[in-house]
């Protein structure tokens, strides 16, 4: 059986008395596992990503990556659980429209490799994501369903234990849709995690679990 690898305790976010996107919520991720997340637009979804990729602090509660408390750690030492065990997709995607399609990949891959080792990860996650011959075009050129999955590549870019993103296949027509999810399905079962806030029923068939958001809560 699979361990526990992100755990939160007892976790709120509050952004004024009447918004409250997470309203003491405890819950445990394991690795080998693609969650989905479904519920109401407005119910906190985005926001609870965020706090789990560590991009937003949380008011009160614990967050526990791989046995180490988050909250406690300053905020260089996040930074680097981000970089190192975190690829996030954020609904926007945040690619760098001055870049090609394969430099937008290629930018978070030169941490660690050179140049040509680089390159070719990159490519071979376009080709994954079925975006390969428009690796040399600029985010601009790219049709919103292209730009999608190229930040999905750029997520995967580090090879993270845990992918975390927020609508992913929400421009992708139903084909596209079904190869991301595929895909996320076999990264779980590469011994990794994946965790994605969607609307689409297509999602629920892939997932290991469906976990129900409303009002800042989880309903199990």
């Amino acid at each position: 059986m699979s361990k526990d690898f992100l755990i939160l305790k007892n976790v709120y976010k509050r952004y004024s008395d009447d918004i409250i996107p997470i309203n003491n919520i405890s819950i445990s991720f394991k690795m080998s596992k693609f969650y989905v997340i479904k519920g109401a637009s407005g119910a906190g979804k985005s926001t609870f990503l965020h706090v789990l990729g560590l991009l937003e602090k949380v008011d009160e509660g614990e967050i526990i990556w791989c046995e180490n408390d988050i909250t406690k750690l300053n905020g260089d030492k996040v930074s680097e659980y981000r970089k190192k065990k975190i690829g996030f997709m954020p609904q926007s995607g945040l690619l760098i429209p001055e870049f090609t399609a394969l430099e937008n990949v290629m930018i978070p891959i030169l941490l660690n490799k050179d140049i040509k080792e680089a390159e070719k990860s990159a490519c071979d996650l376009l080709e994954k994501v079925g975006v390969y011959d428009r690796r040399n075009h600029f985010i601009k050129q790219l049709s919103g369903g292209e730009q999608q999955r190229v930040a999905i590549a750029r997520a995967m870019a580090n090879n993270p234990e845990c992918i975390i993103a927020d609508e992913p296949t929400g421009n992708l027509d139903e084909e596209n849709e079904r190869k991301i999810f595929e895909l996320f399905k076999q990264y779980t079962l590469s011994g990794k995690c994946a965790i994605c806030v969607s609307h689409s029923d297509k999602a629920e068939e892939y997932a290991d679990e469906v976990l129900r958001y409303k009002k800042g809560e989880i309903i199990l």
